[in-house]
């Protein structure tokens, strides 16, 4: 409103004539169209007669205007709905006598056009919530109220609408309107009703509302301290569990509203000054007592920095406040939001504290335990072995609660699981202290168990393991089940548990107990052979029963000879008892279980006296062209290979010999079907190496040309799929096992055989690939002898390793990649240079592929162990070199699961034969390589290796100035150094070959000159450099301390040290004048200007002066004060480090030249290093390695000197290797860390107002700052937070897919989400966007040092500023300098040119905001 000074000023100005005012005004209103200027001038006229009322305190009647109002309300749109507004606020207001009916009227009328629908129109809707608005507004002018007791308004269609800008009208203007101007009708009540009774997702609706007003349902006291109506929500269970709700969601804008109302909420309870309790269900949902609410009010302040704490992403800020969670433990499920976050928490540390303080609180609910099992579900937290089995026993005290074992146990199957998580929650619940204290039992749990078996996972290993474990879960805890319900699980279970012994599995150990109660377990047993192993595993414990079971037997063979014997019978009706019996003799063959003869030979006995019903069968098969499945044909295959060499062959002799020439006859003729050839197929192949084809003339035996035919023949039928491929792996099968029979004439067939293999390449599956291959291997030497054949070999190789690239499978692949590796390294194919390039392709490539798939390598490097290298092998030992410089770096993940495999590889709980599963490791390779090594006698190949591996070193290191630790780098460096330690202790000195005798050592020099090292790397150097000072016999004196210039100082004292010990050891005959050289060159170092030089020096002396038998004056006095300060310091952790050091306190560099200390010790004392082996195949290795040294060794004084003096390996396994990973993996950050109480009173919260536009608008910065020439995440991410800190308007950058990197967000911390960030990219359209912003009266400043800038500290910052920052290193571009209102520099008094762009950005935006908001 106008003050009165202002309206009679304004009258006295114009002294209109009213009667003109209400004609020109009628004239309006009148008219059928009315224009926007006509809304105006109407406001003018309005307002003038507003004025005339003011001054003559009067009213005007009203009612044409009133129904002018209603007639705009009708056409009201969006272009004029704010002249509208005006008007009808202006209108209402000129009579208040009839202000309340008019307005009660009025305002009913157009709330009533709000559509009650689920949708309503939204244009139209804002628009009725606008002129509600204005009626509610001049209402309050007048400072009355209405009465609408019986008003309705549409809240839910409203507030469940996707239209942001109708909830922002609603809730920003028109609810406070409302409830400042509307009695009888509670418009905050109507809300509150609809929000508390929204679920679910849906809750998320109810926190932005009650965010919006808190003001009106969470009042708190003003300044004076008094509250103005008390809150009513706080009391009622819904208002909290929507806030529970929101600090359970995983997002972090609900958490925010969430945390946002209940502090408010805690504001108001601590006002009311009393008692709250609210309840659900019987459960407290929140409670307050007003006597501890001093307690109360700290225990919910540290609640809320833990939890905005567990926002963040670094661990030094989260770790410290994790602390609070025991003083926290009273709140109860509150506890379980802090969980939400913290078990979801990206930093492996945080997640680990978190799952630990999770596990000494009570689980509740099944979400709960999903919760928990999530965080568990994270590969990355497996990595610490330590770690790991502290937190295996701390889950394992957990789940001995039965109520939170059922929770467990129920939600494991609603995960997607990585398999080490899965497998180390396997062996928690497979724990035998869980046996005998919780059983499980009833109808529910089986099916979890079932879901548990089925999870799926492709590591054969792991996932053997994991059922085993289940297995032992299951004997542990499940006691008490029906027996079909042990059967179902065993049935899940994949693998076969009967050579396990009872008395260690418990699963069996129920088996073993459970009793046929029901009398139909037979009945199951028979039902299918899937069924088999589960019964014979029954009646080897109930051998009283034995006997049901040979009837069922009996009755089965009974039925299968007389459905033989009907020749019109249909033979398939007893098809599924063949399958059964043929599964059962595969089941009872005695050689494949030695330790459980009794049940199973007598079953097997019985079966074979009945062998000839069953050949007899399967004959009459094939006489009737009965067409089997692909399935039944394999499954009747299986017990033949039993059958064929039975025991009582003589008696099943002539029905052996009728199937067998019956199957010839089908495979020659073409019109069999293809089921019954494949089937004849597999009879012959089972036969074909038989006692029994010996009495049968060799014309009416098959031979490789006969089967050669027949598959020729098969060109001809029409088929495909796995037919197909049957007939040709079964056909290969035959020509190999043919091809290895003696009277076999492999060379006449040779042409033959050839076209054969590439029909087969053609035509047949991924499963014939092996067999080709060995086909192929069994004839090479035949191969390539002949010159006059079609067949190209390096095609073939090419082909086969296509091929086999594409196989999916590892049962498929590992046997194929095994014979390709058979091929390319065969002696004949290594004889001929013609294949060297070929077999170096594809050797390489193995090399290459070994990081990601180390299996093949594992079968080349083992295939090289069994070749004779000489220096005709040239291409070979190549290929040996750049094996021996394998060093891959594998991911963590891909670690973790290795070390895993390494671990129960060796556990005889899961019985794993590791040969069988070919599951192999980079540390095989790695062993089996020097194994190769150690063998090599020639010196020539010796050097060969020797130069290869500096060349490598050479290459790889040539134009870098660093490594890091762990690194390729690292790793390439220490294993070629290891390699070229043990080949100085194979050869003599050079001095025999064309090298220069000290190049090697020089070599060493140069490179510990050329860059810093790993502690690893360091030592091998200046071993390796000692060695061949001793093995040269060169003299220590300065013109050796020359050639050490540039040398880290520390590295010389330890080779002289070194040396000059080795030497005083070995009693040389100037011992004593390199003894005082030495002693004399470390004890001027000890008062040097660097500590650790020094404190090197004083030790070095010491010791080598302990060691020494030489007495030379000078030295004791001098060592008797060393060794004083020493005694006084030796409670100093560098003092005790260095005396608990091996290197410096026992290495000697003869002794410990073994290949145990090289390869094993070394690496694992100088580094933490996190890849298991297994130590049985290392020291197995060890020992052929030092067996082939000691064949080889020389007789030189040096090698004498080693065998003399040389540690066992014994020995060295017995060394201490104190650096092996251990302790808390946190417990640095932990214990200096201090919680940081980032806690931001509710006031504060601003972001949280989300559907209030006013409110939105609170930010009174309107500046711009401009980082699109800058390309450095981490500058870019720490002026995101800085420009978020001080509220800048909008912050633009050259990319908005920063926004998503790692770099950018671990500066950021998640301020991009609350400030506006724009994409402007350099070069023309960041000018254009400039020149925009000048235009909308923006300041363009730029951070930049010009002849014309402005020192920052005079420089006054228009409100509306937009701030341009320059590139790091070029700045501002000249092309765009022109373009700049202002250049402003920081004044600086140091050299340095310049700060760092983010550092200056602050400063920029803090002078901003000192200059204008605060």
């Amino acid at each position: 409103m106008i003050s009165d000074e202002n309206v009679l000023s304004f009258l006295d100005l114009l002294d209109l004539d009213e009667e003109l005012i209400d004609s020109r005004l009628k004239s309006i209103m009148s008219r059928r169209e009315i224009s926007d200027k006509h809304l105006v001038s109407a406001i003018h006229l309005l307002q003038y007669k507003q004025l005339v009322n003011l001054q003559e305190n009067s009213e005007c009647d009203n009612e044409e205007e009133y129904e002018f109002c209603t007639k705009l309300v009708r056409e009201v749109n969006v272009s004029n709905i704010e002249n509208v507004c005006k008007i009808i606020t202006i209108a209402l207001g000129l009579n208040s006598s009839t202000l309340v009916n008019k307005c009660e009227h009025f305002i009913q009328q157009i709330l009533s056009e709000l559509p009650p629908k689920d949708e309503p129109d939204d244009t139209r809707a804002i628009l009725i919530l606008k002129v509600t608005d204005s009626i509610l507004h001049a209402v309050s002018n007048c400072s009355t109220k209405l009465f609408l007791p019986l008003l309705e308004i549409p809240v839910k269609n409203i507030l469940c609408s996707s239209n942001e800008n109708m909830k922002i009208q609603f809730l920003s203007s028109t609810v406070p309107k409302m409830f400042a101007a509307v009695t009888g009708f509670n418009i905050l009540d109507s809300i509150w009703d609809f929000v508390k009774h929204l679920h679910d997702d849906n809750r998320s609706i109810a926190l932005k509302v009650l965010s919006s007003l808190s003001d009106y349902y969470l009042p708190t006291p003003d300044n004076s301290g008094v509250v103005l109506f008390e809150s009513k929500i706080v009391l009622q269970a819904e208002f909290w569990q929507t806030i529970l709700y929101g600090l359970l969601s995983t997002d972090l804008l609900l958490r925010k509203l969430s945390i946002y109302l209940a502090k408010r909420a805690l504001d108001c309870v601590l006002a009311m000054k009393k008692d709250v309790l609210v309840e659900h269900n019987g459960n407290i949902i929140f409670q307050w007592i007003h006597a501890e609410s001093n307690s109360l009010k700290t225990m919910w302040d540290n609640y809320f920095i833990l939890i905005d704490s567990l926002e963040e992403k670094q661990s030094n800020i989260v770790l410290p406040s994790l602390n609070l969670f025991p003083s926290l433990k009273a709140m109860g499920h509150w506890l379980n939001c802090a969980f939400n976050i913290g078990l979801k928490h990206d930093n492996i540390q945080v997640r680990l504290k978190c799952i630990n303080h999770r596990l000494e609180i009570k689980l509740n609910s099944k979400t709960e335990a999903i919760v928990l099992l999530e965080a568990l579900n994270y590969i990355n937290i497996y990595d610490n072995t330590h770690e790991v089995e502290a937190l295996k026993k701390k889950f394992s005290m957990f789940v001995k609660d039965k109520d939170i074992l059922l929770y467990i146990i129920a939600s494991i199957p609603m995960l997607q699981w990585s398999p080490v998580p899965l497998y180390h929650l396997s062996c928690i619940l497979s724990d035998e202290d869980l046996k005998n204290k919780i059983t499980l039992a009833g109808e529910h749990i089986v099916p979890i168990i079932l879901d548990i078996l089925k999870i799926p996972c492709n590591n054969v290993p792991l996932r053997k393991a994991i059922h085993i474990n289940i297995a032992y879960f299951v004997g542990n805890c499940c006691s008490g089940l029906h027996w079909r319900e042990y059967a179902n699980i065993y049935l899940c279970l994949q693998m076969d548990l009967s050579n396990t012994s009872i008395d260690k599995n418990p699963f069996l150990n129920l088996i073993k107990k459970m009793i046929n109660e029901d009398g139909i377990f037979f009945d199951f047993i028979q039902q299918s052979y899937l069924n088999i192993d589960f019964g014979l595993f029954y009646l080897q414990q109930h051998k009283e029963e034995l006997p049901i079971y040979i009837d069922i037997l009996h009755e089965k063979i009974k039925k299968i000879d007389n459905i033989t014997n009907r020749h019109y019978s249909d033979k398939r009706e007893c098809l599924d008892d063949v399958i059964y019996l043929n599964q059962l003799i595969c089941k009872t063959d005695n050689k494949n279980h030695d330790n459980v003869i009794n049940i199973r030979e007598t079953i097997n006995t019985i079966i074979s006296s009945n062998f000839k019903t069953i050949l007899l069968y399967i004959s009459s098969l094939l006489v009737n062209n009965t067409i089997l499945t692909i399935e039944e044909i394999a499954l009747i295959s299986d017990g033949l290979h039993s059958i064929f060499n039975a025991r009582n062959i003589e008696q099943i002799k002539e029905a052996m010999l009728q199937l067998y020439k019956m199957s010839v006859l089908f495979t020659k003729d073409k019109n069999v079907a293809l089921e019954s050839v494949i089937l004849s197929l597999h009879i012959i192949h089972g036969l074909t190496n038989n006692s029994v084809l010996l009495s049968i003339p060799e014309q009416e035996r098959l031979n490789v040309q006969d089967v050669l035919k027949i598959a020729a023949n098969f060109e001809s039928k029409q088929s495909i799929g796995r037919l197909r491929n049957m007939f040709y792996e079964k056909s290969c099968e035959i020509v190999f096992e043919m091809l290895n029979q003696k009277y076999c004439c492999t060379d006449t067939h040779t042409d033959s055989i050839l076209e054969y293999i590439q029909v087969v390449l053609d035509c047949g599956g991924y499963g014939c690939l092996q067999l080709c291959l060995k086909i192929i291997n069994k004839m090479l030497p035949f191969v390539l002898m002949r010159t006059d054949t079609k067949f190209n070999m390096e095609q073939f190789i090419c082909r086969m390793w296509k091929e086999i690239e594409e196989l999916k499978s590892n049962n498929q692949y590992t046997p194929c990649i095994r014979e390709f590796i058979n091929l390319i390294t065969h002696e004949h194919l290594l004889r001929l240079p013609t294949f060297n390039n070929i077999v170096l392709l594809y050797c390489k490539k193995i090399v290459d592929y070994g990081p990601v798939k180390v299996t093949p390598l594992f079968y080349l490097i083992s295939k090289l162990n069994s070749t004779v290298l000489t220096v005709d092998h040239g291409h070979v030992i190549y290929i040996l070199c750049d094996i021996l410089m394998f060093s891959p770096v594998p991911r963590k993940d891909q670690r973790i699961i290795e070390n895993l495999l390494v671990k129960i590889l060796k556990e005889a709980k899961y019985g794993f034969d590791q040969t069988y599963l070919g599951t192999h490791f980079n540390f095989e390779v790695n062993y089996c390589s020097v194994l190769i090594l150690s063998k090599i006698k020639d010196t020539e190949i010796l050097c060969t290796i020797e130069k290869f591996i500096k060349n490598k070193i050479d290459e790889s290191f040539k134009n870098k100035q660093r490594y890091h630790g762990h690194s390729q780098g690292h790793r390439l460096l220490l294993t070629g150094l290891q390699h070229l330690l043990l080949i100085s202790l194979m050869k003599v000195n050079n001095s025999g070959t064309r090298t220069d005798p000290t190049e090697d050592m020089n070599w060493c020099i140069e490179l510990l000159k050329k860059l810093p090292h790993q502690i690893s790397v360091r030592i091998c150097l200046e071993w390796y450099i000692a060695l061949h000072l001793v093995k040269m016999k060169i003299s220590l004196n300065e013109e050796l301390l020359e050639s050490f210039n540039d040398i880290p100082l520390i590295s010389q004292l330890f080779v002289l040290y070194w040396t000059a010990k080795r030497i005083i050891l070995s009693e040389k005959d100037d011992a004593s004048g390199q003894f005082e050289f030495v002693m004399d060159f470390l004890l001027c170092h000890t008062m040097g200007p660097m500590f650790n030089t020094r404190l090197h020096a004083q030790y070095l002396a010491t010791k080598l002066n302990e060691v020494s038998h030489i007495i030379i004056p000078k030295y004791p006095f001098i060592m008797t004060l060393i060794e004083r300060t020493f005694k006084e310091g030796e409670n100093d952790k560098n003092y005790v480090k260095i005396k608990d050091d091996y290197f410096i306190n026992n290495f000697d560099i003869i002794q410990d030249l073994t290949p145990s200390f090289i390869y094993y010790f070394l690496p694992k004392y100088c580094e933490i290093n996190n890849e298991f082996i297994d130590i049985d195949y290392v020291r197995s290795t060890f020992n052929a390695v030092n067996s082939n040294i000691s064949d080889n060794m020389l007789s030189t004084d040096f090698h004498k000197e080693w065998v003399d003096f040389h540690r066992t390996d014994d020995e060295i396994f017995s060394l201490n290797i104190c650096n092996e990973e251990g302790g808390k993996l946190y417990e640095g950050i932990e214990a200096s860390g201090t919680i940081q109480k980032k806690y931001v009173p509710w006031k504060n919260m601003s972001d949280v107002y989300v559907y209030e536009a006013e409110r939105k608008k609170e930010n009174k910065s309107e500046l711009i700052v401009v980082a699109s020439l800058i390309d450095k995440l981490p500058n870019l991410g720490g002026m995101a937070r800085t420009s978020e800190v001080f509220g800048v308007k909008t912050y633009v950058v050259d990319s908005l897919r920063h926004l998503q990197d790692k770099q950018f967000q671990s500066l950021s911390v998640s301020a991009e989400r609350w400030i506006n960030v724009e994409e402007v990219r350099p070069g023309q359209a960041l000018k254009q966007y400039l020149i925009a912003k000048k235009s909308e009266g923006y300041c363009v400043v730029a951070a930049e040092q010009t002849s014309t800038s402005v020192k920052l500290q005079n420089f006054q910052f228009p409100m509306k500023t937009l701030l341009l920052l320059g590139h790091e290193k070029e700045g501002i571009p000249c092309d765009l300098l022109p373009i700049m209102d202002y250049c402003v520099e920081i004044p600086q008094q140091g050299f340095v040119r310049s700060l760092n762009v983010h550092v200056t950005a602050a400063i920029f935006i803090w002078e901003y905001t000192r200059q204008n908001i605060l």
